[in-house]
């Protein structure tokens, strides 16, 4: 069927095609502070809703950091740009100790030449990771300026199956560029925490488990701290004009 979307408690449809995983639903919670994405099969009801209730009251003990980033977006100062919430203050990342598909220790927080385009996903996800790593490489290869001045980054929120060589496989077959990072349960919880990024493990009837996660982008700046974020939907077009705004100033 189609996806759906959920809002304050209304239901609305957007007609898209379904990947064979099954259906997809977008949660948006409050002022858009975090996009859950739910990978599951088709949508019940009653029991359904009991279920998405008690998820959602997992999300808010697992994302303490939603509602700061809720305060943020509202008090923002007018962004110039149409796709991408600037914050007025940014905010500091955690000094989270991350391996790259390298095998290389960095810290999330280090500052360097190049903005960054965080995106929180894992290799088994079934249809929105693939396909928005796919539209942020396509977006920064058709841009001069974003090749040189913003890299790409896939952070797992399943460090129990995406060892570094598995996310750098997976990331580089979208673009070369793209920098994998994983790490200890602990410091990806870390990470999420401090980014704003919600992530629960779902169990499933199969005995396996998928996980729950935010599709909302962080954008961080060259100093190592958050400048803003993208909550889909996003134009493509769109999006890579406001990049290159951003970077650019």
């Amino acid at each position: 069927g189609p996806r759906k979307s959920w809002a304050l408690g209304s239901w609305g449809a957007d007609q898209s095609a379904q990947s064979n995983a099954g259906s997809s639903m977008w949660v948006t919670v409050g002022a858009a502070a975090s996009v859950i994405m739910w990978s599951r099969g088709s949508l019940p009801t009653s029991k359904f809703s009991l279920e998405m209730s008690k998820r959602l009251l997992l999300l808010i003990v697992v994302a303490p950091a939603a509602l700061g980033l809720i305060v943020a977006m509202i008090l923002r100062a007018p962004a110039p740009v149409q796709s991408i919430t600037l914050l007025d203050n940014p905010r500091p990342l955690p000094d989270t100790r991350l391996l790259t598909g390298e095998q290389q220790t960095v810290s999330a927080n280090a500052a360097g030449k190049q903005w960054r385009l965080m995106f929180f996903g894992f290799t088994h996800c079934p249809d929105i990771c693939p396909t928005t790593l796919q539209r942020l490489a396509k977006l920064r290869g058709d841009s001069d300026l974003l090749r040189d001045a913003l890299r790409l980054e896939f952070v797992t929120v399943d460090p129990e199956r995406d060892t570094p060589e598995t996310m750098q496989q997976y990331a580089t077959y979208f673009d070369p560029s793209i920098r994998s990072l994983t790490g200890s349960t602990d410091a990806i919880a870390e990470l999420a925490e401090g980014a704003g990024i919600a992530f629960v493990k779902v169990p499933m009837d199969d005995g396996g488990y998928t996980v729950d996660h935010s599709a909302a982008l962080v954008l961080v700046s060259p100093s190592g701290a958050i400048a803003g974020y993208i909550l889909p939907p996003w134009d493509d077009d769109q999006l890579r004009k406001d990049l290159e705004t951003v970077v650019a100033s």
